[in-house]
């Protein structure tokens, strides 16, 4: 049943921007981009042929990713969205079937939340990008990027919640 694994993983990353207390003690959060309604609405159209279907099949998968990378790829460093964005794609790619395209765009994402401070989700798409070097076989980085990602839940902008739920993480994926 490797596909409802994906499918599962589609709606898990779809909804990282949600997994962790963003914001929490100091954390950076960079509300304040520029925002691009027009991009907007070409994500969300190109993601409705996966959320709007109970089951999304292959062909709608690809065409879905195919419409949401060119969203992704115009997504501009200020933009409020580029995290989600970025994000989204590397589902998209991943319930496709495709674990090098899938972990680009999450590496990405986590490069985005470093370099505009957002601390959690920086080291949130790290362990995501080491998860998916890991199905891949790729040991060595699945490890750097599992390093990167722990590197981060040293900051003092997080709390103590948050750093162990980034730890547990960071630990569950080599169980």
């Amino acid at each position: 049943m490797r596909r409802s694994h994906r499918s599962g993983w589609t709606f898990l990353v779809a909804g990282l921007a949600t997994a962790l207390p963003i914001g929490a003690a100091g954390q950076v959060t960079h509300d304040h981009g520029r925002q691009y309604p027009l991009l907007d609405r070409m994500h969300e159209e190109a993601l409705a042929v996966v959320t709007d279907a109970s089951t999304a099949f292959p062909d709608d998968l690809r065409r879905a990713a195919k419409e949401h990378a060119t969203v992704a790829g115009l997504r501009a460093e200020d933009d409020v969205r580029r995290f989600d964005c970025l994000a989204d794609q590397s589902a998209l790619l991943y319930a496709t079937g495709d674990l090098r395209g899938a972990r680009r765009f999450m590496l990405m994402a986590a490069e985005h939340a470093r370099a505009t401070g957002d601390v959690v989700r920086a080291a949130t798409a790290f362990i995501d990008a080491a998860l998916l070097a890991k199905e891949a076989g790729d040991g060595a980085a699945a490890l750097d990027l599992a390093r990167q990602g722990r590197l981060l839940t040293y900051s003092p902008l997080l709390d103590a919640e948050v750093r162990e739920t980034l730890a547990r993480r960071i630990g569950g994926a080599w169980r």
